[in-house]
């Protein structure tokens, strides 16, 4: 995918979270469905293996629309299922069908992403899903992601007014000049992510220096990363961004707002066991894009792909879940920051 194509999959996730619905609140259990593999699709696709973390291990459910472009994916992901749950629609000619009938557990999130037809295709295609909404009833939730704005906004919902089967419409940003306007704005955010950690790991050297623990000071210092946003390399980069975008998905885990104006306030309150849940999405969210370029555990080899922390939370060492731990307590400001550049 171009620059453009992740810059707009990370802004139309952020403006509709697939675990979130400002009517619905928290899905119990989030689906994106993805009925034809695009490169733009697959950006979206893979802005949810880096982000779609949630409490209590939850993790988005990935629908595609053949076992073609699941194998696609796969072979080039192929550690992808540490990330999403994958599945494969039914193999039937009547994809509406097979969308309604995903499995039923109220108060889950359905989106589904038809950018890869006409708006007007797709205003049709949403039509007949609401007909077989009302003939399979269920009791999740649908979002449909059109290619742009159409012309007219259909109707999604029956005549009864009480009819729980409307569709939400949204579309994403236009790509044209996507990266100049917004991915200075999305980075900065990035880069304070980024640059708490150095400035940490400044700090954590320091100390075992002054311990006359060389040894660790020299390990610190060797990382990959430990230098300036401007001198990261852009894949480097990119690991810091799902950071930044997985930050409001962490602040709405424990029902608080990103945008709630006493927000550093009540996230300096969080209880023990909300730092403890945040810490372990924060560490599954850190081995995404680790996963996603198919590294493994292991000694630290960053040329072989190797890292000794890709392992379940609890069998961390302490100092590292405490590092995970510090990252959250840092959220909140994130956030404010976040704002503030809001266009």
């Amino acid at each position: 995918a171009s620059t453009a194509e992740k810059t707009c999959a990370r802004i139309l996730l952020k403006q509709n979270p697939l675990e979130w619905h400002e009517i619905h609140h928290h899905a119990t259990e989030s689906h994106l469905v993805i009925p034809m593999l695009t490169t733009f699709t697959k950006a979206v696709a893979i802005q949810a293996a880096l982000i779609g973390h949630y409490k209590n291990g939850g993790r988005v459910n990935l629908w595609l629309g053949s076992k073609h472009d699941l194998s696609r994916l796969e072979e080039e992901y192929p550690k992808l299922t540490n990330c999403v749950h994958l599945h494969v629609l039914l193999d039937d000619e009547h994809t509406t069908k097979s969308i309604a009938s995903i499995p039923d557990t109220i108060g889950s999130m359905v989106t589904v992403l038809m950018t890869h037809v006409s708006s007007e295709e797709g205003v049709r295609w949403v039509q007949r899903l609401n007909e077989e909404l009302r003939e399979y009833p269920s009791g999740n939730h649908f979002r449909v992601i059109l290619q742009s704005k159409p012309p007219t906004t259909p109707s999604t919902a029956g005549e009864d007014e009480d009819d729980q089967y409307s569709i939400e419409l949204c579309v994403p940003p236009p790509l044209e000049g996507i990266v100049h306007k917004h991915l200075d704005r999305l980075d900065r955010v990035a880069r304070k992510v980024h640059e708490t950690w150095y400035h940490g790991t400044t700090e954590r050297i320091q100390s075992a220096l002054n311990s006359n623990n060389p040894t660790n000071a020299a390990a610190l210092q060797t990382k990959p990363t430990y230098k300036l946003w401007t001198e990261l390399t852009e894949q480097q980069r990119d690991d810091n961004r799902p950071a930044a975008d997985h930050i409001d998905v962490m602040i709405r885990a424990v029902n608080l707002d990103p945008n709630q104006p006493d927000l550093l306030e009540q996230w300096g309150n969080l209880s023990p066991e909300d730092l403890d849940m945040l810490s372990r999405m924060q560490h599954e969210r850190w081995a995404a894009p680790l996963w996603l370029r198919n590294w493994e555990a292991g000694e630290r080899d960053d040329v072989v792909g190797r890292h000794p922390d890709l392992i379940p939370y609890e069998e961390l060492d302490e100092g590292t879940q405490a590092m995970d731990t510090e990252q959250v307590m840092n959220m909140a400001e994130y956030a404010r920051l976040a704002q503030e550049q809001m266009v």
